[in-house]
């Protein structure tokens, strides 16, 4: 009897032990991350576009973060507020930057006000304008005065890394190149348009990361990525094309998560230029293409044909703006056009980024034009030549993509809202239509400074309406979250804002 208990209790310990071994958190891995694009800088100062944002929060963190539910939560500081206007930030102790530098208040006055600062033409100056003032209340509280209540504040904040005031100001351009964060990964090297390596945080304030190294590599084929993914050059995609869903699906060795997203896609007109400054041109660009049959063939499962800027389950849809939606019709184009005084057409260049569905896109759009005249040529470029031509105003028609949180000023304010100081001197704005009219900005400013959800619905739908019977520019698409991983790789999802999320609240991702 003694000799069979003793046996079954070494049966059990084995049994466990190989348990703890299959299971055990492997925290000496590398992962490798595909994307689409690169980063234009890793400095989060200068840019915020999606591409730069998913290599910078690697390395940055800023006042609050978001968890699993997309609930704020604190990061770098605690808050408190008694009436949306005044926030007081108290910053964690503790923290270093990869310098070994603690952080300290000053960087955080330094951070925003640098932001804020027109000259340095920051695509979040026009976001952080709101702040009227930073003050120092003592070595661990900094105090936010805005210029009204504004209760989605915390998502600005959120959107806003923390830079090293010290290290920054010794060279900005090389800062953005080599920064130095107090994020839970810190750069080894940076090849532009290969790859981004980078190493754990051993001095990481927060959770300590499970990944030793991460390399982010831009892939703007998903084709060429996904062959990667099966051939374990890279451990995670950020994009599968629809067509490959069923591949990856019944690849035994691959995971394919999908998931609804917060995003929008359109095409933009810059309305200074000419043709598309007559609206008569943008209406016939409307309706010469069957927006709706080009979404669907180039998406498929991957996401639906957008009518606002806006989703529907989004509180300040406006359902009236579908009414401004024109259907597919080439007779009305031709006439649009011979009103406009081009009865035979004009060249045009249509510009994408490089990723596959907006590329394709323009390629189908192209090809519909040609139908009534419009001799139109695709440009696909990569980021980092991309934004500046936008931002120069040298775009007539161009493509572009946003994400936002759960409040609608996240991308309904940043889309629409003019940026003039920008649009003068040609400098980063996160809208490139240089549509200007008072009403929208004012309606804009307006639903920020109201606590009173019905006011701010009124107000949304009067800019949403105002934008759309301008035909300022045409919905695309919402697209679903999509990501790939192999097997091994454990605890990375995909998420509603299509975030690369590695060392967050909730999430510490690991492999085998």
């Amino acid at each position: 009897m003694i000799r069979k208990l003793l046996f079954l209790a070494i049966s059990i310990a084995a049994v466990i032990s190989m348990a703890l071994s299959v299971y055990a958190v492997n925290t000496e891995g590398t992962l490798t991350v595909g994307v689409l694009k690169d980063a234009r800088s890793l400095d989060p100062i200068v840019v915020g576009d999606n591409a730069s944002a998913q290599m910078y929060k690697q390395i940055f963190n800023s006042l609050v973060t978001i968890d699993k539910n997309l609930e704020i939560v604190p990061s770098l500081a605690t808050w408190e507020t008694e009436d949306s206007k005044v926030w007081i930030f108290k910053l964690r102790k503790g923290v270093k930057f990869h310098s070994g530098d603690p952080l300290t208040v000053e960087d955080v006055i330094y951070t925003y006000n640098t932001v804020m600062d027109p000259k340095t033409s920051s695509p979040n100056y026009e976001n952080l304008k709101i702040i009227e003032s930073i003050s120092k209340i003592d070595d661990q509280r900094v105090k936010f005065t805005l210029q009204y209540q504004f209760s989605a504040f915390l998502e600005r904040v959120y959107t806003q890394r923390i830079v090293s005031k010290k290290e920054r100001e010794k060279d900005p351009i090389a800062y953005g190149l080599n920064p130095v964060g107090t994020g839970p990964f810190k750069v080894v090297s940076w090849q532009k348009n290969s790859q981004l390596n980078l190493e754990r945080n051993e001095d990481y304030w927060a959770t300590r990361p499970n990944l030793k190294k991460v390399i982010l590599r831009p892939i703007p084929d998903p084709s060429v990525a996904l062959v990667n993914l099966e051939a374990g050059n890279v451990d995670v995609l950020m994009t599968v094309l629809p067509d490959d869903f069923e591949r990856v699906k019944n690849n035994a060795k691959l995971v394919l998560d999908v998931k609804p997203a917060l995003n929008y896609y359109f095409l933009n007109f810059n309305v200074e230029n000419k043709p598309v400054s007559d609206i008569r041109v943008r209406k016939a660009i409307y309706q010469a293409v069957n927006m709706d049959a080009t979404v669907a063939s180039v998406l498929g499962k991957a996401g639906i044909r957008a009518k606002s800027s806006l989703s529907p389950s989004s509180w300040a849809y406006n359902e009236e703006v579908e009414d401004y939606a024109l259907s597919y019709n080439i007779s009305n184009a031709k006439e649009l056009l011979k009103q406009a005084g081009y009865p035979n057409g004009f060249e045009i260049t249509i510009y994408t980024p490089q990723d596959t569905f907006r590329r394709k896109i323009g390629e189908l759009m192209q090809i519909q034009l040609q139908a009534v005249g419009i001799r139109a040529k695709v440009e696909s470029l990569e980021w980092a030549s991309y934004l500046p031509l936008i931002d120069a105003g040298k775009t007539s028609m161009y493509m572009m993509g946003w994400n936002w949180l759960t409040d609608p000023d996240g991308l309904i304010y940043d889309i629409h809202h003019s940026q003039r100081e920008s649009w003068a001197s040609n400098l980063n704005s996160y809208n490139g239509t240089r549509f200007y009219n008072a009403e929208v900005d004012e309606a804009l400013e307006a639903a920020r400074k109201s606590s009173d959800l019905n006011e701010r619905k009124k107000l949304y739908r009067k800019v949403q309406d105002i934008w759309f019977k301008n035909y300022v520019h045409i919905p695309l698409y919402h697209k679903v979250a999509i990501v790939a991983h192999s097997k091994r790789v454990h605890d990375f999802f995909a998420t509603p804002i299509e975030d690369v999320n590695l060392c967050t609240p909730g999430i510490n991702v690991w492999v085998d």
